[in-house]
């Protein structure tokens, strides 16, 4: 019960957040388009995806513009967006988004930007949905090469990469494979503990 009065709070607090925001501001200046953000992110936490959806959907519109702050703004709404479409089953429009996101954060991808990690995740996993295992094993091999070089061979966050590519690589019947990168993995959790 406490819970469910504290996520009536935390909705309620946003919700006049915004409507002092959208008060106080031009609706197209940039921290309208926060604010919906802030809004959809306490939504998508209460699972209000329905609700989520056309909040980051004008926060979206508002902030992407080509400026490099807008893109890196834009980017990360586009892979929030793209869950809330994914938990909508609208697979279509989160793959769209997700692979806009990873285009508008490519250059953070390189440097372990954790939103465009989760968006390189999250599109593998709606390839593996559409039994599109080349895409997401590539994708996958990609981000794993990326944490590799990044923090090495033997950190803990390669575990979930690791038994992500395991899995696809399972769904290929390509079993040899599938063991080592488990194995690998494993290795990996006991090491980095």
């Amino acid at each position: 019960m406490q819970d469910v009065t504290e996520n009536q709070q935390s909705l309620d607090s946003a919700r006049q957040a915004l409507a002092q925001v959208e008060a106080s501001h031009d609706p197209w200046d940039k921290s309208v388009g926060h604010a919906l953000r802030n809004f959809a992110a306490i939504l998508c936490s209460a699972n209000q995806h329905l609700e989520a959806e056309p909040l980051l959907e004008r926060a979206l519109a508002i902030l992407d513009d080509s400026t490099f702050d807008s893109r890196l703004d834009s980017g990360r709404v586009m892979c929030e967006l793209a869950c809330v479409y994914q938990q909508l089953n609208k697979l279509k429009k989160a793959e769209k988004l997700y692979r806009m996101s990873l285009l508008r954060l490519s250059d953070r991808v390189q440097i372990l930007d954790s939103t465009a990690l989760m968006a390189a995740h999250s599109l593998a996993t709606l390839y593996e949905k559409r039994e599109a295992y080349d895409q997401a094993e590539g994708l996958l091999n990609t981000v794993l090469k990326i944490k590799e070089k990044s923090l090495g061979q033997d950190d803990a966050e390669l575990s979930n990469t690791l038994l992500q590519l395991a899995g696809v690589l399972k769904l290929q019947h390509r079993i040899d494979e599938c063991r080592q990168c488990y194995d690998r993995a494993l290795k990996v959790r006991k090491t980095a503990k």
